[in-house]
C-alpha cells in the first residue's frame, strides 16, 4: 500500500485500500476453500442482490435530497 499511496495526506487511501483488499481475501478463501459449487452460486446471488439493493437506496437518497434542493430553488426564486 505505501508504494501506491506514499505520501501523509493519503492515509484514509491506504486504510480503505488495506480494508478492501482484507475483504478480498476473505471472500477469496471462502470461495476456494469452504464453499461447493452450488453454495458458492447462492452466495454469489445474495451478494449481486445485496449490491442491487444497496445501489437503489443509494441513489433513492440522492434523488430525494436533489428533489428539496430544486424545491427550495424555486421557492426562493418565487419570493423575488
Amino acid at each position: 500500500m505505501m508504494g501506491v499511496f506514499f505520501e501523509p495526506q493519503y492515509s484514509y487511501s491506504r486504510k480503505m485500500l488495506t480494508q478492501l483488499f482484507m475483504i478480498v481475501s476473505v471472500l477469496d478463501d471462502l470461495y476456494d476453500n469452504h464453499c461447493t459449487t452450488g453454495e458458492g452460486n447462492v452466495f454469489t446471488t445474495a451478494l449481486q442482490r445485496f449490491a442491487t439493493l444497496l445501489f437503489i437506496f443509494h441513489h433513492v437518497a440522492y434523488r430525494v435530497i436533489n428533489l428539496y434542493s430544486l424545491n427550495y430553488i424555486f421557492v426562493e426564486s418565487s419570493c423575488l
